[in-house]
């Protein structure tokens, strides 16, 4: 499983992203059962935060390496009726301490 975060208005052709992470398959969106069953969140909440209940560490952590070039990264913090900001190096440090180093790959970049 793959959690992917990217900027807000980025366009991402799941496809390309197969072949870009290596999958098998086809990618999709989780449904709300496997959300609720590996990250502890409703669909809408999806956020690198949730790595946090993912325990089993199920998920690969992929971010776009355009949103860490900007001071802060806003994700919901689990629930989506808020945001929070977190320095993006201190969201790699996060994910680090929840033994899900992330993927970082360039989105723009055109294969």
């Amino acid at each position: 499983m793959w959690l992917v975060t990217v900027e807000e208005e980025r366009v991402v052709d799941l496809k390309k992203l197969r072949h870009t992470l290596g999958a098998q398959g086809n990618l999709s969106f989780g449904s709300a059962e496997l959300l609720m069953e590996v990250l502890g969140i409703l669909p809408g909440a999806v956020t690198p935060f949730a790595i946090i209940n993912d325990r089993e560490t199920r998920v690969t952590l992929v971010l776009d390496q355009a949103i860490l070039r900007q001071d802060h990264v806003n994700a919901h913090p689990l629930r989506n009726d808020m945001t929070t900001a977190v320095a993006a190096l201190d969201l790699l440090k996060f994910a680090a301490a929840e033994a899900h180093t992330p993927i970082i790959t360039d989105f723009d970049r055109s294969d």
